[in-house]
This record gives structure tokens, C-alpha cells and sequence, in this order.
């Protein structure tokens, strides 16, 4: 029974902080350039496209400025994954998990 409750006592604790990560998760930002540096892009730590910008100095065509804005993009969400992947990892801990926590979030 004592168990039981330090299983219930972790499930609960686990709750708690992935609601804050939820919340840091929502208001980090991620910034990154494509290789140019003609292309900025600003993603929220769940990958999302906050903010956009192109130099004024751009003079490429559209597909070249899709490409970068790609290449940006790749990055700066690589760059937000790779912290969301480190911070469950510190709020789970050595808590055996049945599933992948990054559909939660």
C-alpha cells in the first residue's frame, strides 16, 4: 500500500511540473538565421512561428527566400525540440514512463 501511495504521490508531483514546463515552454523563444543571416525566424519552445524577419538588404527571388526561411525555421524549431526534450527529461527524471511525453505538450 505504501507504495501505492508513493506511485500516486509521483504521478501527482509529475503533473504539477509538467504544467509549469507547459507554461515555459509557451513563453521561451528561439531565435535563428539562415546561413546568409538575411532571414531570422522566432519560434515558441512548442515550435511555433512567432515572428519573421527579412533584411532589407534581401535581393534574392522568392524561392531563394523561401528556402531561407526554411533553413531558419529547421533550426530554430531543432533548437526548441532539443530543449523541450531536456526539460521532460529533468521533470520526469528516473520516473519509468509507458509513453512519450511530447504528445502532452
Amino acid at each position: 500500500m505504501n507504495n501505492f501511495l508513493n506511485v500516486l504521490k509521483q504521478a501527482q508531483d509529475l503533473k504539477g511540473r509538467i504544467s509549469e514546463l507547459k507554461q515555459k515552454l509557451e513563453k521561451i523563444k528561439f531565435y535563428a538565421k539562415d546561413k546568409t543571416e538575411q532571414v531570422e525566424v522566432v519560434v515558441s519552445g512548442k515550435g511555433i512561428l512567432l515572428d519573421l524577419n527579412i533584411s532589407t538588404e534581401f535581393s534574392s527571388d522568392f524561392l531563394s527566400l523561401k528556402s531561407k526561411i526554411k533553413e531558419a525555421y529547421d533550426e530554430a524549431k531543432f533548437k526548441a525540440d532539443n530543449y523541450s526534450k531536456e526539460e521532460i527529461n529533468k521533470v520526469t527524471g528516473s520516473i519509468p514512463l509507458p509513453f512519450d511525453l511530447k504528445s502532452l505538450f
